[in-house]
């Protein structure tokens, strides 16, 4: 079992005192490569972004699936989660409003990557977007929240 040196540990930039004094109450001064990713599980940005791209494909199945392993992390944010997919709505709105090739819209708009979206649709997934922030600030559960948002975000035209 590999060990982490205490020092080594508290000197990582992705662990805030708070974790580290998680670690030290449950694991005493033996910590193990195990108890690290128990105690400080991370949300990779990258899998936000992924569900943010099926919403956007309008893939809600896989979309759902992954929103479930995100709601799973012991560091699960559902508003941090639903900012990031309005950024990319917004990015894709602006792209919209421009003309000419995708890679060309993004380097305009400052990011890597942008997904087409038809601007009306980008408008209604913003508002229904700050229509769930506003559930969630009125005590409604984040999870089911974020759930129907996606069921709502990835709905198909006759659906």
């Amino acid at each position: 079992m590999e060990l982490y040196s205490l020092h080594r540990f508290s000197r990582s930039a992705f662990v805030t005192t708070q974790k580290l004094d998680k670690l030290i109450a449950a694991c005493s001064n033996d910590i193990c490569v195990e108890d690290v990713e128990k105690y400080t599980q991370v949300i990779p940005a990258a899998n936000i972004f992924d569900l943010s791209d099926l919403i956007l494909q309008k893939k809600r199945g896989k979309a759902l699936l992954l929103a479930n392993k995100l709601m799973q992390k012991r560091d699960f944010d559902a508003l941090r989660t639903m900012a990031v997919i309005e950024q990319c709505f917004r990015v894709g709105y602006k792209a919209s409003l421009l003309t000419g090739p995708m890679k060309t819209k993004a380097q305009a708009l400052g990011v890597r990557y942008v997904r087409q979206v038809d601007s009306d649709a980008a408008l209604n997934g913003l508002q229904l977007i700050g229509k769930a922030r506003e559930d969630i600030k009125a005590s409604n559960s984040a999870e089911a929240t974020l759930v129907r948002l996606i069921c709502q975000l990835t709905e198909k035209e006759g659906e």
